[in-house]
């Protein structure tokens, strides 16, 4: 019996035959009460019939005695009545009592032969009275009744309720000794019938519950990261099964964990790599171009008597200069900042200066363009304990943005002071981001996007360094944007820096 199905169906069966066992018990029981009430209203009718017979001769003797002593008309109406009824009794017994189990042993044969003697001296008695011989009349009387009745009827009457009342006292007996044996019964099915059940939960509960605790550690160890736990069992049923499939399931987890960690070796390796090589081409690459912006320079200076063409050309390829070169900066700040290579450098500061100069980097990407670049600064000077090449980095780049999406209108960098935090708000008023890229926007290499496509060029570094560099002096940065009304980034300071701020008037 190894499988729990076998388990319940085998509980499932003893309980059905002791509830068919108490069914029978039952059924026999009520039977055996019906045969008992059965018996016990035959015997209180034959006892009732008894002792109607009893009355009727004692009314019979006392009338007859009465009409002999009265001599009355209603004297001997009494007798003739009472001797009607006694007759009738007397003519009744054969058909009334042979055939009844309960007075069987009594011998009603002599009842009525004794009652017929009783009349018929009752009779003879009768006829001296009605002859006038009143006195032999009262002897025969006399003698008849001390004969027949007093000593052949009473005696038959005593016995007969003697052996009555032993009967219904015998099945008295036996109706409380069947209830005493149905009421053991059925206790001793109840308290097996309880045991059993308790003992089928236990069995079953320990069946179910003990590879199902055992699973349950099994899936705890697995969560620690215990990777080489496995469930024990010498079990042949379902949970088997089971259990073998949880062990099969842990030892693929613990041979992909290994795998992974092994890959994720070789990944940490590549991406080292890949972060040196990055640094060291960008490092490469700023040099040329730095010599690049310095010869341009130097033509400028040199030859004054250019056409205007070639100052336009010379122009174009230092302002190409640049752009590249900002590139190559935010793809190595980027870098580092992935690489967890870059580190910060708190010192305290103005902050009046380092907006000054980030509007200043900003305004060289106008470009002609009608936009109107506005500092909303709070009055006095405000002091803050922070980096100041990476907040400065954080406005130029929020900066940037602002006006490359804005082609008209104003950009704004304000400053708010509210207790003993500061923020600084870049608002503009261009084409705005939808609410459903709004997430993305800090994400590398991710730019909004207008119709499916790209609304401008750019790598999609920039929001990105933002994010990262206000992650790591520990400000929080946010943005708030409406499509066509324009955009609002809000950066938080940390509270340490805001605690350390100064605002004099």
């Amino acid at each position: 019996m190894k499988s729990v199905k076998s388990k319940l169906i085998l509980a499932l069966g003893l309980v059905e035959l002791l509830t068919l066992g108490m069914a029978v018990v039952l059924y026999l029981g009520a039977q055996r009460f019906e045969e008992d009430a059965r018996r016990t209203r035959q015997a209180n009718d034959d006892l009732r019939e008894l002792l109607d017979f009893s009355l009727s001769a004692h009314a019979y003797m006392d009338a007859f005695g009465r009409s002999l002593g009265q001599r009355t008309l209603i004297a001997n109406r009494e007798r003739r009545a009472a001797a009607s009824a006694f007759e009738s009794r007397v003519r009744r017994i054969p058909e009334m009592h042979l055939g009844r189990a309960s007075l069987q042993p009594l011998d009603w044969w002599r009842l009525q032969r004794v009652s017929n003697d009783l009349s018929n001296g009752l009779q003879a008695a009768d006829s001296l009275r009605e002859s006038g011989d009143f006195l032999r009349a009262e002897q025969r009387f006399a003698e008849t009744r001390q004969t027949d009745f007093n000593e052949g009827m009473l005696p038959w009457f005593a016995e007969a309720i003697s052996t009555l009342e032993a009967d219904a006292k015998a099945r008295e007996t036996h109706a409380v000794n069947g209830a005493g044996w149905l009421r053991g019964i059925a206790t001793s099915l109840a308290c097996v019938s309880a045991v059993f059940a308790s003992v089928a939960v236990l069995w079953i509960s320990d069946a179910v519950i003990r590879p199902v605790r055992a699973l349950v550690a099994g899936s705890e160890a697995i969560a620690r990261g215990e990777l080489q736990h496995r469930v024990r069992h010498a079990r042949l049923d379902e949970f088997a099964v089971v259990i073998d499939s949880f062990n099969r399931m842990a030892s693929t987890i613990a041979a992909t964990r290994e795998s992974l960690l092994e890959k994720n070796k070789h990944l940490e390796q590549a991406y080292r790599t890949q972060s040196e090589f990055v640094s060291v081409v960008t490092h490469e690459l700023r040099s040329p171009l730095h010599s690049i912006r310095g010869y341009l320079e130097f033509i400028e200076e040199d030859e004054p008597s250019l056409c205007e063409q070639s100052k336009k050309n010379l122009h174009n390829i230092g302002e190409g200069a640049k752009r590249l070169l900002r590139l190559v900066n935010d793809i190595l700040d980027f870098s580092q900042l992935e690489a967890k290579q870059l580190h910060i450098t708190c010192s305290r500061f103005a902050l009046g200066p380092i907006l000054e100069e980030a509007l200043y980097d900003a305004r060289a990407l106008l470009q002609g363009r009608s936009v109107e670049l506005v500092l909303e600064g709070p009055e006095g000077e405000l002091f803050l304990d922070t980096d100041y090449t990476r907040l400065r980095q954080i406005l130029t780049n929020l900066l940037t943005n602002a006006i490359k999406f804005t082609e008209h209108g104003r950009v704004t960098l304000a400053v708010e002071v509210r207790g003993d935090s500061v923020e600084l708000l870049v608002r503009d008023t261009g084409i705005g981001i939808e609410a459903s890229q709004l997430d993305a926007i800090f994400q590398p290499f991710r730019q909004a996007t207008r119709a499916g496509e790209r609304a401008f060029g750019g790598t999609g570094l920039g929001l990105a360094i933002v994010a990262r560099l206000a992650e790591l002096i520990g400000a929080k940065i946010s943005v708030q944007s409406q499509p066509g009304r324009g955009s609002e980034f809000r950066l938080l300071l940390p509270n340490d820096a805001s605690r350390r701020m100064q605002l004099t008037g």
